[in-house]
């Protein structure tokens, strides 16, 4: 449905662009209102999208980097939280480990403030 909609809409426009300013405005100008007008929860979407493009065996450093640049974007500390583990996860999975994924780790150990166990598992 609508969610599906969200997504392929955000993906088409991270794979075009790679500027991360305007993946921030896109997003809280455009998408999140569209969302808001669907009833399609954002964060949802987001934490989806960022699985789907973690996922599988082929997952290239350009895909990481894409999903990183969306899960900043996130509302919700703790969806940040859960988007930057799965990235992590999958970045380890495939041998993959460029500086600036140490960098979005880093920023996540504060959003995980209200999780202990969040941030446990971040801080490993």
């Amino acid at each position: 449905g609508y969610q599906f909609c969200i997504k392929q809409v955000i993906f088409e426009y991270v794979q075009m662009n790679d500027d991360s300013e305007k993946l921030g405005h896109f997003l809280a100008e455009k998408v999140q209102p569209l969302c808001e007008s669907l009833g399609v929860d954002f964060d949802v979407a987001m934490l989806e999208l960022i699985g789907e493009i973690c996922r599988g065996k082929n997952v290239s450093e350009h895909d990481i980097l894409h999903a990183c640049a969306l899960a900043r974007y996130c509302k919700a500390d703790a969806v940040k939280c859960r988007s930057t583990l799965c990235i992590m996860r999958a970045a380890l999975s495939c041998g993959i480990f460029p500086s600036w994924l140490m960098d979005l780790s880093h920023e996540a150990v504060p959003w995980s403030r209200s999780d202990a166990e969040l941030r446990s598992e971040l801080q490993e």
